[in-house]
């Protein structure tokens, strides 16, 4: 651990110093040539880009990064511990590689020809482009997403938390095999960076000099103040999410320890018998465990052990309350869509659970199909988010884990009602891609790409497939 620690260190101070000197070069040739045309990039280009800098902007992007920013995300890529290659692409890219998105970053994976994690931005504008994420090493999915949703718009934003997440992702030894990234070649990195951010880079070659010599100066501490503000910043998302999550839960436990209240009954009735009381005991249980798990969250997906819990403990409530009014039990169904502390639901009803979807069927307690039944709005789950005050399946990606504990065992409401809400693109459990919704296939690409996705064949583990060294992003 003590080498790999060494070698970031060097890398990091490297790339800061190789990204000045770019600076100073282009300075000088803005200054003493005229603006040439930018040719086209192939797949094969951007992997050999790739090998030599973990950073490639593409000339032609839509999506840019001025100069200091390219140069803070290299030295969070190349501090981040374990491999990381980042592109940013022009939406010709998407073209080249058939329309298919998976096969883009795929081919740029084949081009690269390294295990690590890679992703990959496409896309016109800083509000509506591609970003896509995967791994060798691990599932990066659920933190892509993540970046993405919490810095829509701020292209920077959402690499630099995708790279801090990672990093912390490799620290936790979640990313398997995790190395120092090979830091910027010895030759030119025009064909990694963005030529017009260079060349609107103001100051001299002199002034770019200086600032040199103040790097050299400040040393590692420069580098290690940029990656911990990331760092940082990531702890109080993290934290705010946790908190805002929390604070339903403990509104959702607090609702079914009064419905364990208002029983008023205790283990010695004649009407419970002993599955009755295997009932109670269990509802309790799941009670104290749901109080304890959300005691114990550190990130806001925790919150599927808590509502797991309240689920299965809603259920067991349901079972008492039918053996001591002497009715049928009750089916074992998802909780009520509307709100899961309504308990189990006992019918579906249409619904359209977001602007612009399609109806769907949703489970409902029968308070709430009455009112859909009647053309009225149910009382539905409001929750604070960082998208404000919502429906809790509007709520983004921070109630994903809340969302899962209730419905983890309903594939079909998972795949066909959240999905097409905003906390459904939690549900990926590989990539995240934007803006088409294209939601990923669950693998973990330590395997084989589902079926249909267009990428060239094969899984991230093999060599088959294209490199797409004939695919150019220009228009000729």
């Amino acid at each position: 651990m003590g080498s790999i620690r060494r070698t970031t260190a060097g890398g990091v101070l490297a790339a800061l110093l190789l990204g000045l000197l770019v600076l100073v070069g282009g300075t000088a040739t803005a200054t003493a040539a005229a603006p040439v045309a930018v040719p086209s990039a192939t797949f094969e280009d951007v992997g050999r880009a790739l090998r030599s800098d973990p950073l490639y902007v593409d000339p032609k992007s839509q999506v840019t990064l001025t100069p200091s920013q390219q140069l803070q995300l290299r030295t969070a890529i190349t501090g981040a511990g374990s491999p990381l290659y980042i592109a940013l692409l022009p939406q010709q890219a998407l073209t080249a590689a058939g329309g298919s998105p998976d096969a883009v970053i795929d081919r740029v994976r084949r081009a690269v020809g390294l295990p690590g994690t890679y992703a990959i931005m496409i896309g016109s504008s800083n509000s509506s482009y591609g970003f896509q994420a995967r791994s060798t090493l691990g599932s990066v999915g659920p933190v892509a997403t993540a970046a993405y949703q919490e810095n829509l718009g701020d292209p920077a934003g959402t690499l630099l938390q995708f790279t801090d997440s990672v990093a912390e992702m490799a620290a936790a030894g979640e990313l398997s095999g995790g190395v120092t990234v090979p830091g910027p070649g010895d030759g030119s990195l025009s064909d990694s960076t963005s030529s017009a951010g260079l060349a609107a880079s103001s100051g001299s070659a002199v002034g770019a000099l200086a600032v040199l010599g103040g790097v050299l100066l400040v040393g590692g501490g420069a580098t290690a103040g940029l990656v911990a503000y990331g760092r940082k910043k990531s702890r109080q998302r993290n934290a705010a999410a946790v908190a805002a999550v929390r604070r339903t839960l403990d509104e959702d436990i607090t609702a079914f320890g009064e419905a364990l209240d208002q029983l008023e009954v205790d283990m010695s009735d004649p009407r419970l018998g002993d599955e009755g009381r295997a009932d109670l005991q269990e509802a309790l249980d799941s009670y104290e465990g749901a109080k304890a798990a959300a005691a114990a969250m550190t990130s806001p997906e925790q919150a599927s052990a808590v509502t797991s819990a309240l689920d299965d403990g809603r259920w067991r409530l349901a079972c008492v309350q039918a053996r001591l009014a002497g009715t049928a039990l009750p089916e074992r169904r998802p909780p009520c869509f509307f709100d899961p502390r309504h308990g189990p639901s006992v019918k579906d009803v249409p619904f359209v659970p977001s602007q612009g979807a399609a109806v769907r069927d949703v489970p409902a307690c029968q308070a709430c199909a009455t009112a859909v039944e009647t053309g009225q709005m149910p009382d539905y789950r409001v929750t604070q988010s960082s998208t404000g005050t919502q429906p809790y399946w509007n709520s983004g990606s921070e109630y994903a884990g809340y969302t899962q504990g209730y419905y983890r065992s309903n594939t079909d409401l998972m795949s066909t009602i959240f999905m097409a809400t905003m906390i459904g693109s939690m549900f990926s459990h590989s990539h995240a891609y934007y803006p088409q919704g294209g939601y990923g296939d669950g693998a973990s690409y330590q395997g084989g790409d589902q079926a249909g996705t267009g990428s060239g064949g094969g899984g991230w583990g093999d060599s088959g497939g294209s490199s797409g060294s004939g695919g150019w992003f220009g228009d000729s």
